[in-house]
């Protein structure tokens, strides 16, 4: 999805819908959710795609569910689930989301067009109405490539390259509304990792202002705002007490279970600046141990006024 239109709501919106349906098929190992935005990609992204992660395949095992660029609308969550119903299990009953509406699946009609125009992204259009016609992605393996062609954009900083990803495995408990099923948890945390790169996007634009056209602009490194580019939700559905935060290739994060469950002491906020430390300090970084620094400063209350303060807000 194109974070710089600010997709990421929907995108995670999808993800929990994914996963809450086909939380007991085991086929739908992970869902990941990807932000792309200029310069390293065109604005307006929005795609569902799937894969058997045959690490063998590559590429080639990967397929497109929906793109909408080419389908001319965002999906509707039960259009997503019975497209994932048909790769993981086609005899899955979905129940009303089994009922499709022909008059929106995927019509083209004044109505869906009208929608679409409404939710395009202003800020993508106009950058995209800047560069020349020719769309062409930036990689890491053709930026020394790349012609002059857009003057007027600064130096694309080294930093954009490197992808940080971060997985998060959960266990799904009994039944959805089990109170061992972290989900909502995982996936809160998802949307506060991902939001990092709202910074990012603002402090490049910022950069493009400030070029005014002559590309003459001087990058910092150590100024770009560090940024998460995609996480994969993970289903554990054998252990329970299970929420694990983990950064690239690295050790977990955190690993919490039990009464030492990551959802008793760590807010989102928090979480950010841990995984943000650890992409500064290279992915090794304790989560208990930033969280007792946390406390330095701070004042315990005691049983009586614990007692009060509870009194006082009305939690019995």
């Amino acid at each position: 999805y194109c974070s710089a239109c600010r997709w990421m709501l929907r995108s995670s919106w999808i993800a929990s819908e994914l996963l809450t349906t086909f939380a007991n098929e085991s086929k739908l190992t992970s869902v990941t959710m990807v932000n792309q935005s200029p310069p390293l990609s065109e604005g307006g992204i929005f795609c569902v795609s799937a894969s058997s992660g045959n690490q063998s395949e590559g590429d080639n095992d990967r397929v497109v569910l929906w793109d909408r660029k080419v389908q001319g609308r965002f999906p509707e969550s039960k259009e997503v689930k019975q497209l994932v119903r048909d790769c993981v299990n086609p005899d899955i009953d979905l129940g009303h989301s089994d009922n499709k509406q022909p008059s929106t699946m995927g019509s083209n009609d004044d109505h869906s067009t009208t929608s679409v125009k409404e939710v395009d992204c202003i800020e993508c259009k106009e950058q995209q109405e800047d560069q020349p016609t020719t769309q062409h992605i930036i990689t890491p393996s053709n930026l020394e490539k790349q012609p002059d062609e857009q003057p007027s954009q600064p130096p694309v900083p080294s930093i954009f390259y490197k992808h940080n990803h971060i997985s998060i495995e959960y266990s799904t408990g009994s039944s959805i509304d089990s109170p061992e099923n972290a989900l909502y948890r995982a996936t809160y945390y998802a949307s506060e990792l991902l939001s990092m790169i709202y910074e990012r996007n603002a402090w490049w634009k910022k950069k493009q202002q400030e070029g005014d056209g002559s590309g003459d602009v001087d990058v910092d490194e150590e100024d770009v705002p560090v940024a998460v580019d995609s996480v994969t939700l993970v289903p554990n559905r054998l252990e329970s007490g299970i929420l694990k935060v983990k950064l690239n290739d690295h050790e977990p994060l955190s690993v919490q279970s039990g009464a030492d469950s990551i959802t008793t002491i760590m807010d989102g906020s928090h979480l950010r600046d841990v995984v943000k430390e650890a992409i500064l300090n290279g992915g090794n970084l304790n989560v208990a141990d930033t969280y007792d620094d946390t406390l330095d400063g701070g004042e315990v209350m005691d049983d009586d006024e614990a007692e009060e303060a509870r009194k006082y807000f009305g939690v019995f």
